[in-house]
Parts: C-alpha cells; sequence; structure tokens
C-alpha cells in the first residue's frame, strides 16, 4: 500500500481523547483511502492509548507512534521521520477540517509541482462551539477572491513573517521538501510552526485559498503565563533573524512582528494584573499598527485602568470593565 500513498496525515495528541474521535471523523470523512494517518501519543493519561490500540484493528490506514512527550513540535518530527507518502498534511487533535478539505489540496498540489506548501483559511470556534470568525477575516488577508482557487504568494517569506495567517491544521506541504527544511525546531520555545513555515518561504513556493476548510478550537488548556513568555521569546529570537533584510518589504514586516511583540507584552501583563503596563503596550500596537481592533482593545485597556484608579481612590465605579480577553491571532497552539 506505501507505493499507491499520496498523503501522510500527522495528527499528534496529548490527553485529548474527546476531540480526537472527532479529529479522526473528519479525516475519514475526506473520502481517500490511499493515505495513512500516523497518530503520535505524547504521553496520554486519559485513555487515548486503550481507545487507539483498538481503532488499529478497524482502520488499516491509522499507524499509531509513541512520542516523547515533550510537545507537538517533537511529536510532528517523529511522525516525519516515519512518513511515507509524498505529501504530508498536518490536523491537530482538537481541530477539524471540513469536507473536500483534502483533496482539494492533493489535486492543486498533484497539478502544480512547483509550489512545496499550501494552506487555507480556518474557523476560529470556543469550546462552546462559538464562532469568532475566520483568520483571514481577522486579518483581512487577501488570497484572492475565488475560493475554488489556489493564489501563490508573493513575497510569501515577508508576507508570512508580518502576519502568520497559516493555521497548521490547514496546512499540506511536499515531503521532500519538509525533510530538507529540518522540521519543526526542538529549541525554540514557541511558534515553532511560524518558525518553519518562514524556513519553508525561503526555498519553495507556497499558495493559498480563502476557502475555509478548517476549525481551530481556541482558548485550549495550558498555563497561559508561561505561554505568553514562551510566545515573547520565540518572536524576539526569530525577529532577530530578520533585523539586516533592509528592503521595503521586510521593514513592513518587522513593524508588523514588533506590534505583535507587544501585543504580546500586552496579554502577559494582563494575566499579571499590571494594567499600567498593559496599556503602555497597546498604545505601542496602536502606534505601529492601527485598526479597528487595536482601538478598541486599547480602549478597553484604558477603561480598565480608569476604573482601577477610581477604586483607589476610593470614587465610585462607574466605569465598566471592558474584556481582558484576547482572542487568539493565528493558526496554532504555538503560532504567534
Amino acid at each position: 500500500m506505501a507505493n499507491h500513498l499520496r498523503c501522510s496525515v500527522i495528527i499528534p495528541t496529548r490527553d485529548s481523547l474527546r476531540h480526537l474521535r472527532l479529529a479522526l471523523s473528519s479525516v475519514q470523512q475526506q473520502g481517500i483511502r490511499e493515505i495513512e494517518i500516523l497518530v503520535i501519543d505524547d504521553g496520554s493519561t486519559d485513555g487515548t492509548s486503550d481507545w487507539l490500540a483498538e481503532q488499529s484493528f478497524d482502520r488499516h490506514q491509522l499507524r499509531i507512534l509513541r512520542g516523547p512527550g515533550k510537545g507537538p513540535a517533537m511529536a510532528r518530527n517523529l511522525a516525519i521521520s516515519n512518513a511515507r507518502a509524498p505529501f504530508v498534511a498536518f490536523l491537530d487533535s482538537d481541530d477539524m477540517w471540513w469536507p473536500s478539505k483534502l483533496s482539494r489540496q492533493l489535486a492543486f498540489h498533484e497539478a502544480n509541482s512547483h509550489v512545496g506548501l499550501s494552506f487555507t483559511d480556518y474557523l476560529h470556534v470556543d469550546g462552546d462551539s462559538r464562532s469568532y470568525g475566520s483568520c483571514f477575516q481577522y486579518w483581512r488577508f487577501n488570497a484572492g477572491a475565488d475560493a475554488a482557487a489556489f493564489k501563490i504568494l508573493q513575497d510569501a517569506e515577508a508576507t508570512i513573517l508580518g502576519t502568520n495567517v497559516i493555521g497548521t491544521s490547514t496546512v499540506m506541504v511536499r515531503a521532500s521538501d519538509l525533510r530538507r527544511s529540518g522540521g519543526f525546531s526542538n529549541v525554540l520555545p514557541s511558534a515553532t510552526d511560524w518558525d518553519l513555515w518562514l524556513r519553508l518561504a525561503g526555498s519553495v513556493r507556497i499558495a493559498a485559498t480563502p476557502a475555509t476548510l478548517a476549525t481551530y478550537l481556541i482558548n485550549r488548556p495550558g498555563n497561559m503565563t508561561s505561554r505568553a513568555q514562551a510566545r515573547i521569546d520565540a518572536i524576539e529570537e526569530v525577529l532577530a533573524r530578520y533585523r539586516q533584510q533592509d528592503s521595503a518589504v521586510y521593514r513592513r514586516a518587522q513593524r508588523l512582528v514588533k506590534a505583535r511583540l507587544a501585543e504580546a507584552r500586552a496579554d502577559s501583563h494582563l494575566l499579571a494584573d499590571e494594567h499600567f503596563q498593559a496599556l503602555f503596550d497597546r498604545l505601542r500596537v496602536l502606534a505601529m499598527r492601527p485598526s479597528r481592533r487595536t482601538i478598541r482593545a486599547t480602549g478597553g485597556q484604558v477603561r480598565n485602568v480608569l476604573r482601577l484608579a477610581q477604586q483607589w481612590s476610593g470614587g465610585e465605579n462607574w466605569i465598566p470593565r471592558a474584556p481582558t480577553v484576547q482572542r487568539p491571532e493565528s493558526g496554532g497552539p504555538e503560532s504567534c
């Protein structure tokens, strides 16, 4: 069967059995048999291992790997080294593909050998299935008007540096290009997907479609404070690689990354109840990346600071509390 495989689907998972069932079901519903599904159980304690062992008898496509328990980057790399198909598609265990996602990308790649990676738009939903719109809408990312077509990105590396709209669960990549890139970083503290897409963008052509073909679960569990700091450290490390790039397109991208870094710092300050510091960073974001969203976020933080000032002065609290939870700005649990 390996000689006839078209795609290796890579799904890292840890203690996400309820969502994993739905993720695997969404792969089966693609209706393509010439695939292998590599599920990496990265140290689950919720019964995932037993459930997967039972499923392996029913699904000839399913291959189960045991991860080292050190996070999704190393788990994905383990699967990449074991993948046998010419193309690799990623799916996180708490995300889902929409019908025809896999067939549309495979058809595009098989007809366009010059393209190394493609991605699609995706929908943000929370644990209660409330929708927060699509990623491309959120970032006003233009991938063309034709939802049936893929568009080659111009200045792909600078584009992805400035705005990481690539959701890991929407990516399909040529396996040979993926291995040549070295895979996901084992040392970067966060944003290993963004880092990989940037490295690939420096050597392969990248295409996108405006079609929404996946669902991404936001508000994933985890230590938010440590994740916020890891995100800051990762953004700083990646940004440092581009400081010598002085063309107009890279200067704009660097400005956007610095705005994202200020936003990450604001989120970190909010988690620590450091509202004045958070306001300072929100103002920096507004100066570097003015938009309705940043205006709303800054206005909300101003109200928070005024409310706290009134409380400290003993005045009546007539200013409503502003929301402080920021929705994810990009395509994966490690994205920045």
